[in-house]
């Protein structure tokens, strides 16, 4: 499924379940969770498209420190992504899951029929949840990957542990450190930062 649609559903999971500004972000965290590697092997090897084992059920074991929210929202996006094309799953190289029917352009597959429903539904939501919570997650998005692309350089040493590391180091800004918050107080918008709405 397209990144953004994992975005979508963890708003939309969110809003129903009136969470705020920290629990959404680190729900859009988790549902981006699998992906957040594959930057890793982007930038290093400059191949997008071997399987990587890390988008299977090890990672659940990154998401432990995030809690239950962490390990649902990882789960939720390995859950989509199998009926989008599948993942590999286990160890063996094997793709599991349903072939992408959908549409192409360009002979590149864009999305499934299903993901313009969670699209449509995304956007109204995104408007509902308001500007803070919006913004304070889509940071805590951005801080995944900012997080992943410093220490890509691990992924040479070994994918497992740049992962591990990177995971650890996310973990740490968001929940310990409180980044975003820092953030969000440091550029003006401090009222972004509040945990409270």
């Amino acid at each position: 499924m397209l990144l953004p649609m994992h975005i979508f559903v963890a708003f939309i999971i969110g809003a129903l379940r009136n969470w705020n500004k920290k629990l959404l972000g680190l729900f859009v965290i988790a549902n981006s969770a699998p992906d957040y590697s594959f930057i890793q092997m982007l930038l290093m090897t400059g191949d997008f498209t071997r399987t990587f084992f890390n988008h299977g059920f090890v990672s659940f074991i990154y998401m432990l420190p995030f809690g239950p929210l962490g390990v649902i929202g990882n789960g939720l996006h390995l859950l989509a992504d199998f009926f989008t094309g599948g993942i590999p799953f286990l160890p063996n190289g094997i793709w599991y899951g349903f072939p992408r029917l959908g549409w192409h352009l360009w002979g590149k597959f864009i999305l499934v029929p299903w993901e313009v429903p969670i699209a449509i539904v995304g956007v109204y939501v995104a408007y509902k949840l308001g500007v803070g919570k919006v913004v304070y997650s889509l940071l805590a998005f951005a801080l995944g990957y900012g997080v992943f692309i410093a220490l890509s350089p691990l992924y040479l040493l070994n994918p497992f542990i740049s992962t591990a590391v990177s995971f650890f180091v996310l973990w740490y800004l968001y929940e310990r450190i409180g980044a975003i918050d820092l953030l969000a107080n440091k550029i003006g918008i401090g009222r972004i930062g509040s945990t409270k709405a």
